[in-house]
C-alpha cells in the first residue's frame, strides 16, 4: 500500500471511529435509561459530574425537598431542560462555575440553573435549536420559565407545578 493511501485510510477511520463514539452518545441522550434506573437526581448529579470532567467547568448540583416520584416521561423533559442549559454553560458561558439546583416540596418543582460565566442581555438571546426545544417542554410541562441577568453570569429558573401538567 502506498503512504498516501495508508494516511487517508488512517484518516478516514479516525473519522468512522470518530462519528460511531458521537452517534453513541446520541444514543444515549435520547433515551436516558439512567432516569429509569436511578431517577431525575443521580441523572443529574452525574450527568454534572461527567460535564465537570470533560469540560473543566466546576459544577455544583444541589436537591432539597422530598422524594421525586413523579412519570418518567416528565422526569425525561425535565432532564433534557437541564441537559440544554448545561451544554449552552458549556458552549457559550466562559464559566469557570456553574450551580444546578432542584427543590421539590409536592407539587412545585423548582429547577434553578446558573453559571459565572459572560452573561447575556434577555433580548439578545437568540432563538437557537436548544432555547426552542426548552421552550416546547416548558410548555408541555405547563411551567414557567424565567431567564435572569445577574451581575456576572447567567441565571434561569422552570417552575413546574405539577398539578398542571396534563395527564400522560
Amino acid at each position: 500500500m502506498k503512504p498516501k493511501n495508508s494516511a487517508i485510510i488512517k484518516e478516514i477511520t479516525e473519522i468512522i471511529d470518530n462519528s460511531c463514539l458521537q452517534i453513541r452518545e446520541l444514543s444515549h441522550n435520547l433515551s436516558p435509561s439512567s432516569i429509569t434506573q436511578f431517577g431525575l437526581v443521580k441523572t443529574i448529579e452525574n450527568l454534572c459530574l461527567k460535564s465537570q470532567k470533560l469540560y473543566g467547568i466546576r459544577f455544583k448540583f444541589l436537591f432539597t425537598g422530598e422524594k421525586i416520584e413523579i412519570n418518567k416521561v416528565v422526569e425525561t423533559h425535565m432532564y433534557r431542560i437541564i441537559q440544554e442549559l448545561i451544554n449552552n454553560i458549556i458552549r457559550h458561558s466562559g464559566a469557570k462555575e456553574a450551580y444546578i439546583e432542584i427543590n421539590y416540596h409536592h407539587p412545585e418543582l423548582k429547577i434553578s440553573v446558573r453559571d459565572n460565566g459572560i452573561g447575556f442581555r434577555p433580548q439578545e438571546i437568540s432563538k437557537g435549536i436548544g432555547l426552542n426545544n426548552i421552550d416546547s417542554r416548558i410548555r408541555f410541562l405547563n411551567a414557567n420559565f424565567a431567564k435572569i441577568r445577574i451581575e456576572k453570569g447567567s441565571w434561569f429558573i422552570v417552575d413546574i407545578s405539577l398539578d398542571k401538567i396534563v395527564d400522560l
